[in-house]
């Protein structure tokens, strides 16, 4: 007598699983390179501009473990510092207090990869089933990359949101626990002179016409400290072709590495400039990635958990997680933005 064979749910289970682990990383270097910003921090422009690893690029860093973000400020110079009258002249031994500890909270957020049991069967082959996987698992990271991407440039003040290039890229405003009113190494100066009081501090521009360049230049010395100098410059598509519109073709610079990756750009002194579509209108930011980090728990970065079985429906669900959060440690070596500006 024939026994039956068992429907083996957990097969396919390891099916499902089998397949999208398979196909996940390429899904993930296609999720960061749909704009700029996220390519710098995760994506192929952190190797093409950088030499970085994919997806670990020089802005990114990663942490294991912590209830939250410590970043170690100097926010003064040392006074004991001196010239000495002779070798027998004291050495000036007093303390000093100039490091302070910022924090900053940590950021989650998930995106769900649904399959249907139906279209799993109904697709029975191998390939059919990765097809599948790789439509859904697409959609899931690049809408969660897309969804984080945006925030960077702006969080709409939402405080389980991750910090934005707005917030950390201003003056006389408190970040990360430390007030920029209180310690004037905690600002970036924006378009006003060196020394300027915190709350005098100014980022508007005008017509690019008119001003553009000169506050480009303006606001790009405000932020150069020796070697440190901005790494790239984002700006709205508009911007990109204001500025694009006032150079000589023979002004045109672009990186090769760069154009080979798909990406268009041009130069302004050492740094690319990039469209990202998820900028703020009338904006453009200089960034170096020494004095801004996007930061991931160990654990946490893009992973995908184990597919589980919906109870009351015919569908796998895994679970996609992040755990993150955009940081400073410098805001004014490097970074700086212009806001404000017109045609």
């Amino acid at each position: 007598m024939s026994v039956a064979s068992l429907n083996e749910t957990r097969a396919m289970t390891r099916v499902i699983e089998t397949s999208l682990d398979k196909i996940m990383p390429g899904i993930k270097e296609q999720a960061f390179d749909f704009n700029p910003t996220m390519s710098f921090f995760c994506g192929r422009l952190a190797t093409d501009l950088f030499g970085a690893g994919p997806m670990s690029g020089r802005g990114k860093q990663t942490i294991t473990g912590g209830d939250s973000i410590r970043i170690n400020l100097n926010l003064g110079k040392n006074t004991s510092t001196k010239s000495l009258n002779g070798s027998y002249d004291t050495v000036d031994t007093t303390p000093n207090d100039t490091i302070r500890h910022a924090r900053a909270s940590w950021k989650e957020y998930t995106s769900t990869i649904t399959v249907p049991r139906f279209e799993v069967l109904a697709n029975a082959s191998p390939e059919a089933v990765a097809s599948l996987l790789e439509t859904e698992a697409k959609n899931a990271v690049c809408s969660l990359a897309e969804f984080v991407g945006g925030h960077i440039f702006n969080n709409a003040g939402v405080g389980t949101r991750v910090t934005s290039l707005q917030t950390l890229v201003n003056a006389n405003n408190s970040v990360q626990g430390i007030d920029g009113g209180t310690y004037s190494r905690w600002n970036s100066r924006g378009v006003s002179t060196r020394g300027t009081a915190p709350g005098s501090i100014s980022f508007a521009s005008g017509s690019f016409a008119n001003q553009g360049i000169q506050d480009m230049r303006l606001s790009w010395l405000g932020c150069e400290e020796g070697t440190r100098m901005p790494n790239v410059g984002v700006t709205t598509h508009t911007i990109f072709s204001y500025y694009e519109g006032s150079l000589q073709p023979q002004e045109r610079f672009t990186d090769s590495r760069v154009a080979d990756g798909g990406f268009q750009q041009l130069k302004f002194k050492a740094a690319p400039i990039f469209a990202d579509p998820l900028c703020n209108s009338g904006e453009l930011y200089w960034l170096n990635f020494d004095s801004i980090k996007f930061v991931v728990m160990s654990g946490g970065d893009f992973n995908r958990m184990e597919f589980v079985r919906d109870t009351e429906s015919m569908v796998e669900v895994s679970v996609v997680y992040l755990v993150c959060q955009l940081i400073t440690e410098n805001r004014f070596a490097g970074v700086n933005k212009l806001t404000g500006i017109t045609a």
